[in-house]
């Protein structure tokens, strides 16, 4: 049993309801996979073998993790949790919370490729983003105007496969981190 701080339960909590409502498939727990894939800082990236894909596809299906209260949590299995996927809209919606809180009524932030919004800029229009091409900085791909929806707001995620990705020296096959 571990204790957690606060922004760590809450941040495990959020984690479990994401994976609930996806059936497993947005997991903390992909770190078996990445880790199959060398896909993480400091590994060596390589194409497992089937078999161990399905072993791996297989171990997500176990419960990791059980969170007890107050802010203690059970470790079923040795992994290293990955909270990539959750981290950036935590983070997010903690800024909400703190923007509203203040009664903040405008806003435009973004946390590594990922948006939230609400109301209008400053010369009373929608928030416009542009995206970025990876491959030529100098052109954006687009440029999106950002709807209010009736006053909630909005949130918007970005993810590329040209900056954590492999090619398989053999094959030429460009293999990246969304899996």
């Amino acid at each position: 049993t571990l204790s957690l701080t606060p922004v760590a339960n809450a941040l495990f909590k959020e984690s479990f309801k994401i994976e609930k409502l996806t059936d497993g498939r947005v997991t903390p727990s992909i770190g078996i996979l990445l880790d199959l894939w060398g896909l993480r800082r400091g590994q060596t990236p390589q194409i497992p073998d089937t078999a161990d894909i399905i072993k791996a596809q297989k171990s997500l299906l176990i419960k990791h993790f059980s969170l007890l209260a107050p802010n203690k949590i059970i470790i079923h299995k040795t992994i290293r949790p990955i909270f990539g996927a959750f981290t950036e809209g935590f983070a997010l919606d903690f800024a909400r919370k703190v923007l509203e809180k203040n009664n903040i009524q405008d806003y435009l932030v973004e946390i590594g490729g990922d948006f939230i919004w609400k109301g209008k800029n400053p010369k009373k229009e929608a928030w416009t983003i542009a995206l970025t091409d990876p491959h030529n900085k100098t052109t954006p791909l687009g440029v999106l105007k950002l709807n209010d929806f009736k006053g909630q707001g909005g949130a918007l995620s970005t993810s590329g496969n040209y900056q954590q990705f492999f090619t398989d020296s053999l094959t030429g096959k460009k293999f990246h981190h969304i899996i």
